[in-house]
Formats: C-alpha cells, sequence, structure tokens
C-alpha cells in the first residue's frame, strides 16, 4: 500500500488563516486582560495554553479526517512479497479430491462390481489392458471412472500430489473396494514391485474382503495363461 501526501502548502491550505485568526484572538484576550488588571500571572499562562491546545487540535482533527483521502492501492512493496504469496498459498491451496468424494462418485458412476481388471507393470501397455477388460466385461482404471472427470480431479491436486500418486492411489482404492467376484490382476514381465499402487493400495483393499474375491493372476502379454493369484508372486517374469 502506497501512501500519498500532498504537498504542505496544499494540505494545510487555509489553515494558516486559522492559526493566524486564533493567534490574534489569544492575544487580544491577553492584552485585554493585563489592561482590566483582572487576572494573575498564572492564570494568563493557563489563558494562552488552553488556547493554543485548541488550535492545534483543530489542525489535527482536520489532518486526521483528510488523510485516508490519500491513500490508494497500489502493489505491495518486494519486502512483502514473500508474504503475501505464502498467504496466496494457504488460501488457494490445491489439494486432490477426498478418498470420501472420489468413492462417492464411483459409487453412483462407475459401474464396478464383477470381472474388475486391475493391472501391474503394464502401465506403457495400458491397450492390452483395456482389450482385457472388454473381453471379460469388467470395468478397469481408466472406464471405472470418466476421463474428463479424471483430468478434472488431477487440476485440483498440488504438485506435490501428483508426483506422490495421490489421486491415482485414491481412485485405485475406490475401484478396489467395489470389485467383487471374479477379479483380475494382470501381470508383466517383472517381479510384482512392493511399492507399486497395486501391492499398497489395491491389494490390501482385495485381501481385506477376500471372501467376496476370486482373485486370478493374468499374463499380460498371453491372456490366455491364468491362475489363482498368489501374493506377491509373478509366474510370467522374463516370458517371451
Amino acid at each position: 500500500m502506497r501512501v500519498h501526501l500532498l504537498p504542505t502548502h496544499l494540505l494545510f491550505a487555509g489553515k494558516q488563516e486559522v492559526w493566524l485568526a486564533n493567534t490574534h484572538n489569544t492575544l487580544r484576550r491577553v492584552l485585554t486582560l493585563f489592561y482590566q488588571h483582572c487576572i494573575s500571572f498564572g492564570t494568563l499562562v493557563q489563558t494562552i495554553f488552553l488556547d493554543t491546545m485548541k488550535m492545534y487540535t483543530t489542525i489535527l482533527r482536520t489532518i486526521l479526517l483528510t488523510f485516508p483521502l490519500f491513500i490508494s492501492a497500489s502493489p505491495v512493496a518486494n519486502t512483502n512479497t514473500i508474504d503475501s504469496q505464502s498467504m496466496s498459498h494457504r488460501l488457494f491451496k490445491r489439494d486432490c479430491p477426498s478418498q470420501e468424494a472420489i468413492d462417492s462418485y464411483f459409487c453412483g458412476h462407475s459401474g464396478v462390481g464383477n470381472n474388475t481388471v486391475f493391472y501391474s507393470d503394464l502401465s506403457d501397455n495400458k491397450t492390452l489392458v483395456d482389450a482385457f477388460a472388454k473381453e471379460v466385461g469388467g470395468k478397469w482404471y481408466e472406464t471405472a471412472v470418466n476421463m474428463t472427470q479424471l483430468e478434472l480431479w488431477r487440476t485440483q491436486c498440488s504438485s506435490y500430489e501428483r508426483d506422490a500418486q495421490v489421486l491415482d492411489k485414491r481412485v485405485s482404492a475406490a475401484l478396489a473396494k467395489l470389485a467383487y467376484g471374479r477379479t483380475y490382476i494382470m501381470l508383466g514381465r517383472r517381479q510384482v514391485w512392493n511399492a507399486s499402487i497395486w501391492v499398497t493400495t489395491e491389494w490390501p483393499l482385495l485381501e481385506y474382503v477376500k471372501y467376496g474375491i476370486d482373485l486370478i493372476a493374468v499374463n499380460g502379454y498371453n491372456t490366455t495363461q491364468q491362475q489363482p493369484y498368489v501374493a506377491h508372486k509373478n509366474p510370467w517374469v522374463n516370458a517371451i
């Protein structure tokens, strides 16, 4: 905020006349009292002091009433830039949708249930996942949620959350919560990675409700090869 001060001769335009008039009146009263011999020296000093204070009070009130008119909005100084950015970050901080919000969306729009397909080590070959899901008549990550909705959610996430795959994990969790009956996990050619979303997020939820889950491992590159899933083993490691 920048304060604009008017030149003194403009700010106090007309105030000089007030001061001179007050001074003249004070001197006239003093001379009158002296000539009349009706006051003591102490009373004289008191009278001068009170009249002077009244004059300065008038000027001070004028300044205080006029001062707000000289303030105008302007860019903050550089010294406040960091604090302003910090405040902006606190007020407009991005956050991925909560797990509850995503779960609610899935319950109303996903159609997830029997024949849900999960995958591991096939991020670069999602067309294989999509083709198999269509074959078995099930949903997978990118068909359980509208892609426009998914991109909208991504814009709400902070850069830290995107790096930490917060949204991916929450969507995957919502998918796993609704899966039941015959469920598939498609595997690539490498061992199942212990830090993957499959191991850390999806599998624990399926394991929790495993009494209603028939989990089948599928060779992502040869979907005719299927067998019951054994955590966390990939029987097709390095298979061609």
